[in-house]
């Protein structure tokens, strides 16, 4: 795998280096990996997205689905995608802002999932989730 940039720190980290050898082999062979990716990976200083990143982050898991692995993305950055949109010259302060930013941006970013995904054969899809969904066990099951 092509190593992730962790940002801030300036160093090239693959996730053998971030979960060491005994826990790696653990991880590779998992038939289920869940993959979090926060707002400051996603993003160029919160504000867009990072396209070019997140398009080899797509080529990695890309590959760990052919190997077998079913993956499930947990990401961040809808109103980072959404801010620009806005044009309010920065960054949402109040809820009502975020929340539009949220909202306009929800699209981009899954666009961008989806064409990176798109070059490997793959689409992404969404699941959107209530604090009920995991309350209701039929729901969450369903999830």
């Amino acid at each position: 795998m092509t190593g992730w940039s962790a940002s801030g720190l300036g160093s090239r980290l693959t996730l053998m280096d971030l979960l060491g050898k005994q826990e790696w082999g653990k991880a590779s062979e998992a038939k289920r990996v869940v993959v979090k990716i926060g707002s400051n990976l996603l993003t160029e200083k919160g504000e867009r997205l990072r396209g070019d990143w997140i398009a080899a982050r797509c080529l990695e898991i890309a590959q760990l689905v052919k190997a077998g692995r079913e993956v499930v993305i947990v990401t961040s950055g809808s109103v980072a995608a959404g801010t620009p949109l806005l044009k309010l010259g920065r960054k949402p302060r109040t809820l009502p802002e975020k929340q539009a930013a949220a909202a306009a941006g929800q699209s981009v970013l899954m666009g961008t999932y989806d064409a990176s995904f798109a070059a490997h054969g793959l689409h992404a899809a969404q699941v959107l989730l209530t604090r009920d969904d995991a309350n209701n066990r039929r729901r969450y099951l369903n999830a």
